[in-house]
C-alpha cells in the first residue's frame, strides 16, 4: 500500500521548507559569525557556546513534563478527545511553569559565582555574567515551545515552524548587526537577540495552538495529578536520554575551557556551528514523519510502518549527507578562507569529527520516533545513559593520561557517538515493533557506502580541484554537489523511489 499523495506532498513541503530555512541559516551564519568573532575573539566568542550548553542542562528537566506531550495529545487529537487533550496540555503547562519557578533560583547563584568553576578572562566576567542571565530568560521562554508548539505538529503543518524561523533569521541578524554597529562590541548582545527572538517564537506558537485546537484552554482547572503523573512517567526515561546526550556531547565546551584553554573552547565551537545548525534541522524534519508514523501504529500497520521508516531514513540520510560530503572535502579551505588567522587545520578535523556522527544521527533520527511511538524508553534511555556516563569517564581518562587535548575531546564523543546506534538503536528499534532485529540494517549499512562513495569521489576531484579563492570554491563545491546528487540518484534510490519524488513534484507543481 502506498502512502496517499497528499500526504507525500505535505512531508515533501514540510521537509524542503525545514531544509531551505536551514541553508538560510547557514548562509547569514556564514557572513555573521566571522563578524562577531572577530569583533569578539574567539576565546570570548566560546562562551556563547558554553552557554548554551549550561542550558541545555537545564533544558533536560524540561522533558519531563513534555517530553512526551506530543504523544498523548496527538492520539487524543485524532481520537476526537478535546477534554482529554485539555487535561494533557494544562497538566503540562503548570507542571512544567513549577519546575521553572524551583530551577530559576540556584541558576542565579550559579551565575553569580560562574567565575568559580570555569576559565574567564576577569576583563569580560560581567560581559559573560549577563550573556548567562540573558540566556536563562531565553530557557525559561523556550520551556514552553514543546506544549505550544503542538498545534502546528498535530496538522503535520511543520512548514509554518520554517517560515517562522526564516523571518526569525532575518530579524535576529538585524538586531546584531544594529547593536554591533553602533556599539561598542559585548557578548551579551547575543543574548539580547535571543530573547527578543524568543519572545516572538512564543506568541506565534501559542497564536498558531489556538488557530489549528481552538478547544485548548490551559486553565488551572484541568490540571489532573493522573494526567501529569502519567505524562512523567513516559517523560522521566525521555529526560533520561536527554541527559545521556549531554554526557555524550554536551560536556566538550567545559572540558575544553577547564582542561584545555578558553582558546580552545571558541576554536571546538566554531567547529561545531555548522553541524549544530544541522542537528537542529534534523530534529524539527523528523517530526514531519512523526505524524505519519504514530498515525500507522496506532492503526496496527507495522508493515506499511517499516517502509515508511526506510524511506524516512533515505530522505533525511540524503539532507544530511550531501552538505556533509561538502564539508568532508572541502571544509579546510573553506575555513582558511572564511575565518583566516585561525589554526584552519584543527578546525577543520575538529569539524570532520563531528560531522562524521551528524550522518549516522541523520540515518537514524527516524528510529527514534520508533521508542516514543511505542512507549518503549525505559531500556532505551538507560542504555544511552551507560554509554553516556561512560564516554564521559574516557574523556577525563584521556585529558589526564595523555596531551590528546582537545582531540581527545571531540574523538571520543564521535567514536561513542558512532558506536551507540549500530550496537543499540537500530537492532532495538526493529525489537520495538516486533521485527526481525536486521531490519534496518541494509538501508543504514547501504547509505553509509553511498556516503563513502561520494566522499571518496570527492577526494579524488580534489586531486584536480582544489580551492584557493571564494569563487574556485564555490564553483568546486557546485560541481561536487551534482555529482553527489548523481550518485544518490542512481545507487541510493530505487526506481519506485525516483518516480515517487517525481510524481510528488510534478503534482505539487
Amino acid at each position: 500500500m502506498h502512502i496517499k499523495m497528499t500526504e507525500a506532498r505535505m512531508l515533501a513541503v514540510n521537509i524542503s521548507s525545514r531544509f531551505s530555512a536551514y541553508l538560510v541559516n547557514i548562509a547569514i551564519s556564514f557572513f555573521l559569525t566571522p563578524f562577531i568573532r572577530s569583533a569578539l575573539g574567539t576565546a570570548t566568542y566560546g562562551f556563547l557556546g558554553l552557554g548554551q550548553n549550561f542550558v541545555s542542562y537545564l533544558d533536560i528537566f524540561t522533558f519531563l513534563t513534555a517530553g512526551t506531550i506530543f504523544r498523548y495529545v496527538m492520539i487524543e487529537h485524532t481520537q476526537d478527545n478535546p477534554e482529554k487533550v485539555n487535561h494533557y496540555l494544562a497538566s503540562s503547562f503548570y507542571g512544567t511553569l513549577i519546575y521553572v519557578a524551583i530551577m530559576v533560583v540556584p541558576v542565579i547563584y550559579g551565575i553569580f559565582r560562574l567565575a568559580s568553576f570555569v576559565q574567564i578572562d576577569p576583563a569580560i566576567v560581567g560581559d559573560v555574567q549577563l550573556l548567562f542571565a540573558l540566556l536563562l530568560v531565553n530557557f525559561v521562554l523556550n520551556t514552553f515551545f514543546l506544549i505550544f508548539r503542538i498545534g502546528t505538529q498535530v496538522v503535520n503543518k511543520y512548514y509554518l515552524i520554517a517560515v517562522r524561523d526564516l523571518l526569525a533569521v532575518f530579524v535576529e541578524v538585524s538586531i546584531l548587526l544594529f547593536l554591533y554597529t553602533n556599539f561598542e562590541p559585548k557578548l551579551y548582545y547575543l543574548g539580547i537577540s535571543m530573547v527578543i527572538i524568543s519572545t516572538l517564537t512564543l506568541i506565534f506558537d501559542y497564536g498558531m495552538l489556538r488557530r489549528f485546537l481552538p478547544g485548548v484552554r490551559l486553565k488551572w482547572v484541568y490540571v489532573k495529578l493522573d494526567y501529569l503523573k502519567q505524562l512523567m512517567s513516559s517523560g522521566f526515561y525521555h529526560m533520561v536520554k536527554q541527559l545521556s546526550t549531554v554526557l555524550l556531547v554536551g560536556l566538550d565546551l567545559w572540558f575544553a575551557n577547564v582542561f584545555v584553554s578558553d582558546l580552545a573552547m571558541g576554536q571546538l565551537a566554531i567547529a561545531k556551528i555548522l553541524p549544530k545548525t544541522m542537528q537542529s534541522f534534523l530534529n524539527l524534519a523528523t517530526g514531519s514523519f512523526n505524524v505519519l508514523f504514530t498515525r500507522l501504529y496506532a492503526q496496527k500497520r507495522i508493515q506499511h510502518l517499516v517502509t515508511q521508516i526506510q524511506r524516512g531514513i533515505k530522505v533525511l540520510g540524503t539532507v544530511t549527507m550531501l552538505p556533509n560530503v561538502i564539508l568532508v572535502v572541502y571544509g579546510y579551505p573553506f575555513f582558511k578562507l572564511w575565518i583566516p588567522g585561525e589554526n584552519a587545520m584543527l578546525i577543520y578535523q575538529l569539524s570532520v569529527l563531528t560531522a562524521l556522527v551528524l550522518v549516522v544521527s541523520g540515518l537514524t533520527q527516524p528510529l527514534h520516533n520508533v521508542f516514543m511511538m511505542t512507549n518503549r524508553l525505559k531500556f532505551n534511555a538507560l542504555v544511552h545513559l551507560i554509554y553516556g556516563i561512560v564516554s564521559t569517564v574516557t574523556v577525563l581518562i584521556f585529558l589526564q593520561t595523555t596531551d590528546y587535548g582537545i582531540y581527545a575531546i571531540a574523538g571520543v564523543s564521535t567514536i561513542y557517538g558512532l558506536l551507540l546506534p549500530f550496537v543499540f538503536q537500530i537492532p532495538y528499534a526493529a525489537v520495538c515493533l516486533d521485527v526481525p532485529r536486521r531490519t534496518f540494517y541494509p538501508v543504514i549499512l547501504k547509505s553509509m557506502l553511498v556516503f563513502g562513495l561520494m566522499v571518496g569521489t570527492g577526494f579524488m576531484m580534489s586531486i584536480v580541484l582544489m580551492p584557493t579563492t571564494w569563487i574556485q570554491l564555490i564553483i568546486d563545491c557546485a560541481i561536487l554537489g551534482f555529482i553527489s546528487v548523481a550518485i544518490l540518484t542512481f545507487f541510493y534510490f530505487t526506481a519506485d523511489e525516483r518516480q515517487m519524488f517525481l510524481n510528488i513534484f510534478r503534482r505539487h507543481a
